[in-house]
């Protein structure tokens, strides 16, 4: 046990505990913390009987950090918030408890870790307080009872770790094992009693030290030397002395160092609901030693042990022979040799030898041996069994040892008797043969002998003095006999006895009759050898011989169980030849080979099974060939004689000379067995009724005709009979797989039993239907009169046929039977692929037939015949509609159908839902059952519209490009709609509204190129894709917007930049055609060939034109009253020039210029402020303004109507012109004419609307006088707060507001 060093204070309470009634001094209060998060290694019985993790928290004193133990586990657990107050534990514990408490704390933690974790020591010694608290003061709940299995530990290595220590703790609190208090530590030492070990030339014993504080040790003798001492709490010592130390004892005494010692301060709440602690508090000691654990090792008593060692035979003493000797636990006893013969114990010597027969041990301490002898004397030499010997006292142990001895015996396997004169060798364990000399009447082993041994005239073999070991028995090869399976091995430790068993070699001959399996006794063969000589043998009893080379016979004969068998015989191979029997086929003669292993357990056997000549009678009925009794035959022989015969059974005889003179069949056959070779005539003498005999028949029978080579005749009878034709109708094919039933004159149904394929014949027991086989069904035995055939079911595929009639006559016999033939027509459905539009046939299509089960219909195509296919089981799952657009299906069986089309033809979507096909009987081929599946061709739908008005554009054309650059080809179809076609041109327009419909377009990805569109901005090519889903109901729609082109025009004075408006202008293509254009809602050009070839720039001097076309353009000026007319100017419409990005042009015109000087006619000087009138061609007045820089120009149109509104305003008024001054201009953009109006105004009025009336108020502030009005009107109700927040951000107070219909005046001062 590992301890861990550290403070620790628990020895100086537990001191005057054991002394003195518990007393501690008084401590000061404290608080105690918890920390809840350490791991669970035990778990505890739960009240629902089951087992949960036990939580142990680690608590500590707030104040010194020391660790602190709950002692009522009943109650709360420590709380921080509560205060702690030390108490008198043995007020409240008897004696026992708390010293228990004290040796828990001192073998546990803090004060030692016992290998473990700090974790794992800590909840050790916290449960074992718990489980002590329990077990000694009934304190604490019932599942801290570890002795009725309440508490275990969980799995795991760590877990049962904590277990060990736990249990050791608490027994320490049983045994009261505290440290001592301040007095000392804790020794312990193991074993307790020692022994010590001879190793070599000295005594070897080994101590384990474990101390709480570390430990001193003092020798009774000086001589024992201690190493793996180092004084700290754990140790292994190795203790070394001198042999004569082994019979004295030797003492060691151990003594602990005085440890540090664990004080235990005992706390109790100040609120009783929380539990008293125990605080351990590790501290220093006052000196002194701890326990001391005084150790032993015992002397022992010492033996002598005399071996004596003697020839078992002789008892003459032998030397040579290697003892070794092991004590109890099976160490070898270590030896010093002394002299011959002389050992003492101790040494390195394990291994000791005689001296003139004797060994002896001396200095052995008494207890249990074993003595082994580990080689003998000698080769020849049995060794020793190890004998165990329990020496209490000096003992002699005599040993002794034979001679090695071997006895081989041969005997004759058949006749057991002893066989001398055979030849072995003896093998060693490596193979090698064993080189021996006879010494008298046995072997002995000798270099310079033979490795042959022969046995005597008992058939033995004595060898003696062999090397203990393992052997094997070689045998030579003697003749007649059979060699040994494998060769004998034994391992001889002292004496063996081999008896080998030699078989002789045998061949057996048994002989049976081929057809009842009888023996066949007396049944003669030849024996001769591989060169044809014969092989003489010699009879021993009936059946029974065995090979002499002097004996005179080579024919053995079958004994009465048919068997004939020879012994001894030398190996190789021979011929048996049977001599020919009367009645049975010859059987040929026979190779057998006699090895060297066909002893009496396993013969060489030879089995004739001779069978008896045969000849098989067959009688059947001509029509159905089925076997025909009820006819009675004679044999007669070659020379007319009948042959007599005896019945072996029904339907098999023997010739028997009592015998009848005729005989019949059985099921159709007659044996006739055991006849001689010759010419035979077998006769039938009457026929079964209804039937007309057969012609004798002559047949010649052989020694070779056995049953399984026999000599046949056959015989038919024929009967009446019809012969049923079933074909195909339009091939004339036989056809099968048809019922059908037989009815008579009555219409009554004729029961027929099937003969076999294709035959029946009338019975009552039979069915009542019949079918073809190739097309055929012939009816024997059939009464004269007339019959119906009707078809029950018909072949898979063909109409049920009409009901034929026949006729049978006795002139109809098998041979020439009446015919009928019923033909059938195969059943078909025609299947036809249309458009759904057009109606046009349509190939390409793909189609499944599945039956009513939902089983595919297998289709082959028929060869020869274009469009058309029929059910086949080899054919394939789906077909294809060929370029016809019909199919013909013929084979088709009755029933209902589900027809799914698996692929659509190219450009088409595949028919919506699978359609429903019903086949009747009147489904020929002539009027096939009709499937008439419509396609919708694939849509694709253009629409081409403006991007500016959004309306629709005819006449756009377009192509359709492959991936691979390829454009489909189109058939116009209708207005706006097209058809793929192969033959047709590469693009299409789209209709007068705009849109172009694609039909017929195959699935797949394409791209929309778009060919021409004047005045219109090209656009990039569009890709789509094709889908079966796109049909005319939901094509795939593609919308194409273009925007117009467009050209801006901006009209200025080269002077001053302004824009000049109404200024007329012309436009012409490149070849000098003037385009033509009508004037929009929002003053813009559309070109349009019914309208006029002027346009005019606006009052922004601008003229925006769309449609333009691309490409070069004219722009020429006409004249423009006061401007120079410009030259005309080239502009070039590109395909980017969309109304988003119009071309634009500005055309700059000089104004035409009048200079007026006004001098005095006296001095020629200037005159200012002279005022003058200019008049027009008509003499009206015209109207100019003033420009910054003190230039005249005519005024603009809208400047003088303002003028004269404002005028003739005044005038219906009544005001005089001369009281006022009219002036035009944009307040709000212009700067310098709000600067020329000056300031100081009484009033600014402004009735416009509050959009204009917000930003003129940030201006009216200049223009107005202090406590001058500002008044406005034309404002709707909804927008009046817009007009007052401008007024008051500007420092205006509104002074009066009127709401007349929604319309409000404002006024305001400032």
């Amino acid at each position: 046990m590992k301890h861990r060093m550290c403070r620790v204070l628990l020895c100086l309470v537990l001191t005057f505990a054991l002394l003195l009634p518990m007393t501690v001094g008084a401590l000061a209060d404290t608080t105690i913390g918890t920390d809840a998060s350490r791991p669970e290694y035990f778990e505890a019985l739960g009240g629902s009987g089951s087992y949960n993790p036990l939580k142990t928290p680690y608590h500590y004193d707030k104040t010194t950090g020391n660790v602190a133990y709950c002692l009522e586990h009943k109650k709360d657990s420590p709380s921080s918030s509560a205060a702690y107050t030390d108490f008198d534990p043995s007020a409240l514990w008897g004696h026992n408890t708390v010293t228990g408490i004290q040796a828990i704390v001192d073998h546990g933690y803090p004060n030692s870790t016992g290998g473990l974790t700090e974790e794992q020591v800590h909840y050790a010694t916290a449960n074992a307080i718990r489980a002590w608290m329990k077990e000694s003061a009934d304190v604490g709940y019932n599942f801290m009872r570890v002795d009725e299995g309440h508490i275990r530990p969980l799995s795991g290595t760590a877990a049962q770790e904590t277990w060990v220590f736990f249990l050791e703790l608490l027994g320490y609190a049983r045994a009261g094992a505290t440290l001592g208090g301040t007095s000392g530590g804790m020794v312990r030492v193991y074993p307790a009693n020692p022994v010590w070990e001879v190793q070599g030339n000295q005594l070897v014993t080994r101590i384990e030290v474990s101390s709480s504080d570390g430990y001193t040790i003092r020798r009774s003798s000086a001589e024992v030397d201690i190493a793996g001492y180092t004084g700290g709490t754990e140790d292994t010592l190795t203790l070394t002395a001198p042999l004569s130390l082994l019979t004295q004892d030797v003492q060691l005494l151990f003594t602990a160092n005085a440890g540090a010692g664990v004080t235990l301060y005992w706390y109790e709440p100040v609120s009783a609901s929380s539990q008293s602690v125990a605080v351990a508090e590790l501290g220093g000691g006052s000196g002194g030693t701890g326990e001391q654990q005084l150790v032993t090792i015992a002397g022992q008593k010492l033996v002598d042990l005399t071996v004596v060692k003697q020839d078992g035979s002789t008892g003459e003493a032998l030397d040579g022979a290697v003892f070794a000797l092991t004590d109890a636990a099976g160490k070898p006893v270590g030896l010093t040799q002394t002299g011959a013969g002389r050992y003492t114990a101790g040494g390195n010597n394990t291994q000791f030898t005689t001296s003139g027969g004797t060994a002896m041990i001396t200095g052995l301490t008494s207890g249990t041996y074993t003595l082994t002898e580990v080689s003998t004397p000698g080769a020849g030499y049995a060794g020793m069994e190890p004998e165990t010997l329990q020496l209490t006292a000096s003992a002699t142990v005599t040993v002794t040892n034979v001679s090695t001895e071997i006895t081989i015996t041969k005997v004759d396997g058949l006749t057991g008797e002893a066989l001398s004169g055979m030849e072995f060798c003896l093998l060693d364990e490596s193979g090698s043969r064993v080189s021996v000399k006879k010494d008298g009447g046995s072997y002995r082993p000798a270099a310079d002998g033979s490795a042959v041994m022969t046995t005597d005239t008992n058939g033995r073999i004595h060898v003696i003095g062999l090397p203990v070991g393992t052997y094997s028995v070689e045998e030579s090869t003697h003749p007649g006999y059979a060699a040994l399976s494998a060769s004998p091995q034994f391992t001889l430790t002292s004496a063996a006895d081999i008896t080998i068993t030699n078989e002789p070699l045998t061949l057996e001959l048994t002989k049976v009759d081929g057809y009842t399996g009888d023996p066949l006794p007396g049944v003669r063969f030849s024996l001769r050898d591989a060169d044809g000589n014969a092989v003489t043998i010699q009879s021993i009893a009936e059946g029974l011989y065995y090979f002499n080379a002097s004996a005179q016979g080579n024919t053995l004969v079958t004994g009465a169980d048919g068997k004939a068998t020879v012994h001894y015989l030398p190996a190789g191979v021979y011929t048996l030849e049977e001599e020919p029997q009367a009645g049975y086929a010859q059987a040929a003669p026979v190779q057998v080979a006699v090895s060297t292993g066909s002893g009496l357990s396993e013969p060489a056997q030879v089995r004739f099974a001779n069978a008896p000549t045969l000849l098989l009678l067959t009688k059947s009925d001509a029509a159905t060939r089925e076997p025909l009794d009820g006819a009675t035959f004679r044999l007669l022989d070659e020379n007319g004689n009948v042959v007599r015969l005896d019945a072996l059974s029904s339907g098999n005889y023997k010739p028997g000379e009592s015998g009848q003179e005729t005989f019949t069949t059985q099921k159709g056959e007659a044996y006739l067995r055991y006849l001689a070779p010759g010419n035979y005539t077998v006769e039938e003498v009457s026929a079964p009724s209804g039937y007309t005999m057969d012609a004798p028949k002559a047949v010649t029978l052989t020694d070779a005709n056995s049953a399984a080579n026999p000599v046949r005749v056959t015989m038919q009878d024929a009967p009446l009979a019809l012969e049923f034709r079933k074909l195909d109708a339009e091939t004339d094919a036989p056809l099968d797989g048809c019922t059908f039933g037989l009815k008579d004159a009555d219409g009554k149904t004729v029961h027929l039993r099937k003969v076999s394929d294709g035959v029946y014949t009338p019975d009552e027991k039979g069915s009542a239907t019949f079918t073809t086989s190739d097309g055929k069904a012939t009816i024997a035995r059939i009464d004269p009169g007339t019959y119906t055939l009707c078809e029950i079911t018909p072949a898979d595929g063909y109409a049920q046929a009409q009901d034929v009639h026949v006729t049978v006559t006795q002139t109809s016999t098998a041979d020439k039977p009446v015919t009928v033939t019923m033909k059938n027509q195969k059943l078909a459905l025609r299947i036809t692929k249309v458009d759904a539009q057009t109606r046009q046939t349509l190939p390409g299509a793909a189609f499944q037939l599945t039956d009513a089960h939902g089983k595919t219909v297998k289709i082959v195509p028929i060869p020869g015949k274009p469009d058309t296919c029929e059910v086949a089981e080899n054919g394939s799952d789906t077909f294809t509609i060929p370029q016809s657009g019909s199919l013909t299906i013929l084979k088709l069986p009755v029933g209902e159908f589900t027809l799914t089309e698996t692929r659509a033809p190219v450009g088409y979507a595949k028919a919506e839902k699978p359609q429903k096909v019903l086949i009747t009987n009147e489904h020929t081929a002539d009027a096939p059952s009709q499937a008439v599946v419509e396609n919708r061709a694939l849509a694709v739908q253009v629409t081409k519209t403006d991007g500016l008005t959004g309306a629709r554009l005819p006449g756009v054309r377009f192509r359709i490009e492959l991936p691979t650059g390829a454009a489909l080809r189109f058939q116009a179809a209708g207005e706006g709609t097209y058809r793929v076609d192969a033959v047709g041109v590469l693009d299409f327009a789209t209709g007068t509204d705009g849109v172009a419909t694609l039909l017929g377009i195959p699935e797949g990805a394409y791209r929309l190129v778009e060919e021409n569109n004047p005045g219109f901005g090209r656009v990039e090519p569009v890709e789509f894709t094709v889908t079966g889903e796109n049909t005319q109901e939901t094509p795939t729609v593609i919308g194409v917007e273009n925007q117009p082109l467009a050209l801006e025009i901006t009209k200025v004075d080269a002077q001053s930049l302004e824009p000049l408006s109404g200024v007329p202008f012309k436009l012409s293509d490149s070849k000098g055609n003037l385009l033509k254009f009508t004037q929009q809602p929002d003053g813009a050009y559309h070109l349009d060939e019914n309208g006029a070839d002027t346009i005019v720039s606006n009052a922004e001097g601008k003229i925006l034109v769309r449609y333009i076309p691309m490409g070069t353009v004219i722009l020429s000026e006409e004249e423009y009253l006061g401007y120079s007319i410009g030259e005309p100017v080239e502009i070039e419409i590109g395909n980017e020039n969309t109304v988003a990005n119009p071309c634009k042009v500005t055309v700059e015109n000089q104004p035409i210029a009048l200079e007026i000087t006004k001098t005095d006619l006296l001095t020629r000087k200037p005159m200012a402020g002279v005022v003058f009138e200019i008049l027009d061609k008509e003499g009206k007045t015209l109207a100019f303004t003033r420009q910054e820089n003190g230039v005249w120009q005519p005024a603009k149109e809208s400047e003088t109507g303002i003028t004269q509104l404002t005028s003739d305003n005044a005038d219906e008024n009544g005001i005089a012109r001369d009281r006022y001054t009219v002036v035009a201009g944009n307040v709000l953009d212009d700067n310098g004419f709000v600067d020329s109006l000056g300031t100081g105004y009484d009033i600014v009025v402004a009735n416009i609307v509050a959009g204009v009336i917000v930003p003129l108020t940030d201006i009216v502030p200049r223009l107005l006088k202090k406590g001058g009005l500002y008044i406005t009107s034309g404002i709707i109700a909804e927008r009046a707060q817009e007009v007052i927040d401008a007024m008051q951000r500007n420092g205006f107070t509104v002074t009066y507001t009127e709401n007349r219909k929604d319309w409000m005046v404002i006024v305001a001062t400032r």
